[in-house]
């Protein structure tokens, strides 16, 4: 029964739609600063996020797990605000970035600008909680688990104790 709940989890993350964020252009370019005053476009730009294939969930996963969380320091919440911001604010760029693009070639720095420029602190948490869940990790670590079930059933028919 266990091993029919893991692979409906894994169909679950496989058939995930796509999800939906908007960003408000704050620092638009100049063709596109006079279009949205000419009401032809709006102040939004929109992109769509799909299950995240492996390649840059790795690539993701590498770049959180350098963030050193020990460098919080509880008594003096704003300062380690800023230094974690100005060591890691690009990481947070990138991540979004591979989120997006959601395949295996490299982040451009227009696209790392583009997000520094326009991305708010509301639409950043935003960002991040979608892109954990379009991660499913939980999904990526019960694959793993359901293989070394089959390796470990594969040895026991296999032993000489079997026989």
């Amino acid at each position: 029964m266990e091993r029919l709940d893991v692979l409906n989890n894994l169909g679950a993350a496989i058939t995930q739609e796509k999800t939906e964020i908007e960003v408000g252009l704050t620092s638009p370019e100049f063709f596109e600063s006079v279009l949205i005053k000419l009401k032809l476009k709006k102040p939004v730009k929109k992109f769509y996020l799909k299950p995240l294939c492996l390649g840059p969930m790795i690539r993701i996963a590498r770049i959180l797990l350098a963030v050193d969380l020990k460098e919080v320091d509880v008594k003096n919440l704003l300062s380690t605000g800023y230094q974690l911001l100005d060591k890691h604010g690009e990481d947070v760029a990138r991540v979004i970035v591979l989120a997006i693009k959601n395949n295996k070639k490299k982040v451009s720095r227009a696209d790392i600008d583009f997000v520094l420029q326009n991305y708010e602190a509301k639409e950043i948490l935003s960002a991040f909680r979608v892109i954990v869940d379009k991660m499913d990790v939980s999904a990526f670590t019960a694959s793993i688990a359901l293989i070394k079930g089959n390796i470990k059933i594969l040895e026991d028919e296999a032993s000489p104790a079997s026989t």
